[in-house]
C-alpha cells in the first residue's frame, strides 16, 4: 500500500510499505478521506524541538473517514463496508479518566502506552473498540474533519458558553474555523481573529458575525477587539497555540470572561490579574464527544466543508506540505482533503 511518512524534518515523501496485519481484536479499515491538521504541518517542519522526534521516518495524520475492508476474529459490532473514522486518541478504557467519560485525559495515553494514530495511508488498523460509526448523514468529508468539532464542542462545554454570548476566536486555521462553526451553532456572536484574506472569507462563510484582519500574528488585538465588544468577550478560544496568541487571549476577554486554551507557553497574566477580572481559564486537551459532534454534523448545524480548499491525491501530499513547510507565497490556503483511495 501507499503511505505518506515524514522522511526527515522538512520532507515528506509517499513510499510502498506492506498492508498492516490486525490482531483479532482489530480492524482494517480502508482510509477514504483524509485532511492535515496545524500539528501534522509543525511536525514535518520541525520548526520547534517539541515537534522534531528522536528516529524517522514517521507517519502521521490525525482524522480520517474510511470504510472496514476486513475484521478480526473476535470483532462482533463491525461488518466489511461499514463506514467508520476514529480520533487520534486512544484510550483503555478502565482509568479512572475513562471510566468518567473523559477518554481524552486516558492515563494509558498521556503516559505514552498507546501510540498515536497515524491515517495519511491507504489502510489502517485499528482496534475495534476505538471505531466510532459515521451516520449515514454524514458526509465523508466533514467525517474527516471531526477532531476540529469535538475540540471545539469540548472546549465550550468546558467555558459554558451560551447562546447571545460574545465570543472570539483567535486563530482561523482549522481548528479557529472548526470552533467559528461551532459558536455559531451554539448560538454565540462570534467574532473571528486571523490572517490571510481566504481564512477569513471562509470564517464568514461558516457564520462569523465579525472578522478582525490582522496582518501578521505578534499583532496587538484589544483595541481591534474592543471596537467591536466594548467591554471584551465573555469567551476566548485560542486556537493558534502561540506565546501570542495566549497573550492576546488574556488582553481581550472580559471581566468574569472565560478563556480556553488549545496550546502555548508560559501564561503572561499573574493571579492578581485574573482574580481582579475573575478570569476562568481552562486547557482543552482534544475531546471524547465524538457522537455529539457526529450529530452536529448530521443535523447539518455544522458543516465544514466550505473550509476545503484543495482536493488531492496522497501523491500530491509532498508537493502540498512543501508549500507549507517553506511557507511559500503560493501554498494552500484552508483545508486540503485527501482522497486517499475511491469511495
Amino acid at each position: 500500500m501507499r503511505r505518506a511518512v515524514i522522511t526527515r524534518p522538512g520532507v515528506v515523501d509517499v513510499v510502498d510499505v506492506p498492508i498492516p496485519a490486525i490482531t483479532e481484536n482489530q480492524v482494517l479499515v480502508r482510509v477514504l478521506r483524509f485532511s492535515p491538521y496545524g500539528t501534522d504541518i509543525e511536525i514535518a517542519a520541525a520548526r520547534e524541538p517539541r515537534y522534531l522526534r528522536n528516529s524517522y521516518p514517521i507517519g502521521f495524520g490525525v482524522d480520517f473517514a474510511g470504510a472496514v475492508e476486513q475484521v478480526g476474529a473476535a470483532v462482533e459490532r463491525w461488518s466489511v463496508g461499514d463506514r467508520v473514522t476514529a480520533t487520534g486518541l486512544p484510550a483503555c478504557g478502565t482509568c479512572r479518566m475513562c471510566l468518567a467519560g473523559r477518554t481524552n485525559l486516558c492515563r494509558g495515553f498521556i503516559a505514552g502506552d498507546f501510540p498515536r494514530q497515524e491515517v495519511a495511508q491507504e489502510y489502517i488498523a485499528v482496534d475495534a473498540s476505538h471505531l466510532t460509526r459515521i451516520p449515514l448523514g454524514v458526509d465523508l468529508d466533514d467525517a474527516a474533519m471531526l477532531s476540529g468539532v469535538m475540540t471545539a464542542v469540548n472546549g465550550f462545554d468546558l467555558v459554558r458558553a451560551e447562546s447571545g454570548e460574545d465570543c472570539v476566536v483567535i486563530g482561523l486555521g482549522a481548528m479557529g474555523l472548526a470552533a467559528v462553526a461551532v459558536a455559531v451553532a451554539l448560538g454565540c456572536r462570534v467574532i473571528g481573529v486571523g490572517v490571510g484574506e481566504e481564512n477569513r472569507r471562509m470564517a464568514r462563510e461558516l457564520g462569523c458575525h465579525e472578522v478582525i484582519d490582522v496582518p501578521e500574528h505578534n499583532f496587538p488585538i484589544r483595541d481591534l477587539v474592543h471596537e467591536v465588544v466594548r467591554d471584551g468577550p465573555s469567551v476566548v478560544y485560542e486556537s493558534t497555540c502561540s506565546d501570542w496568541g495566549v497573550a492576546q487571549s488574556f488582553e481581550v476577554c472580559g471581566y468574569g470572561g472565560r478563556v480556553a486554551l488549545l496550546g502555548g507557553g508560559a501564561l503572561p497574566v499573574d493571579g492578581w490579574a485574573m482574580i481582579e477580572r475573575e478570569l476562568t481559564v481552562v486547557g482543552v486537551r482534544a475531546a471524547p464527544n465524538k457522537e455529539k459532534s457526529l450529530h452536529l454534523l448530521e443535523q447539518a448545524s455544522v458543516d465544514l466543508k466550505p473550509t476545503i480548499a484543495r482536493r488531492i491525491t496522497l501523491e500530491d501530499l509532498p508537493g502540498v506540505f512543501d508549500g507549507w513547510i517553506n511557507r511559500t507565497p503560493d501554498r494552500v490556503r484552508g483545508r486540503v482533503m485527501v482522497d486517499v483511495s475511491n469511495g
